[in-house]
């Protein structure tokens, strides 16, 4: 659920903004290649008949590299703009607090694999704290398990740990994201680039 929220919220921004930044990486392409082209046209023009073949020959490589340095200056620009768009992503987890569902239903699935563990000590972001301690404080089972809730350096979510700390369940924004994001950065590619070689 909140997977699909943030993708659909990664890509919306990205239709956004692609836009503006693929015409400005295809404007320098396109120099790039005008630039080769009248290159090789001026160089016909000054050749004599005994030397057209070599100046054709140079022409396909300036018209070579020209291709070459617009797709180097494309892909520049697609790195830079998925950069920009993960950077969003998490100064919005980490500027959120997590919503209190959320944060319980990340807290539930960790129980799920400690629920064998007498004593459990969560890790959270700071601000995740109050409502941590209010889903615990409300529920029974966790006033019981949960003996400690300490601050943790995370865009949100969950990391809880069995009292001896031999078992750690990482629910934590960060972790969610970057197996959400093997997944999403092919989607986003496509659905800003299409379907094209780079």
């Amino acid at each position: 659920m909140e997977a699909e929220k943030i993708r659909q919220a990664i890509i919306h921004k990205a239709e956004q903004e692609a836009a503006s930044i693929i015409g400005d990486a295809q404007g320098k392409a396109s120099e790039l290649i005008d630039k080769a082209i009248r290159s090789r046209d001026s160089r016909f023009e000054e050749m004599k008949d005994r030397i057209i073949t070599q100046a054709r020959q140079e022409s396909e490589k300036i018209l070579a590299k020209g291709t070459v340095d617009a797709r180097v200056e494309i892909l520049k620009q697609k790195d830079i703009l998925l950069e920009e768009i993960i950077s969003r992503v998490r100064k919005e987890l980490l500027k959120n607090a997590t919503n209190p569902q959320t944060l319980n239903a990340l807290i539930n699935e960790t129980l799920a694999v400690l629920e064998d563990s007498e004593e459990i000590c969560f890790y959270v972001a700071q601000k995740d704290i109050r409502t941590t301690q209010d889903i615990v404080s409300k529920d029974t089972r966790l006033k019981k398990q949960v003996r400690e809730i300490k601050e943790f350096e995370c865009l949100g979510g969950v990391l809880a740990e069995d009292a001896q700390g031999k078992v750690s369940i990482d629910n934590t924004y960060d972790t969610r994201l970057e197996m959400l994001l093997s997944k999403i950065l092919p989607v986003i590619g496509n659905k800003l680039f299409g379907d094209t070689a780079s």
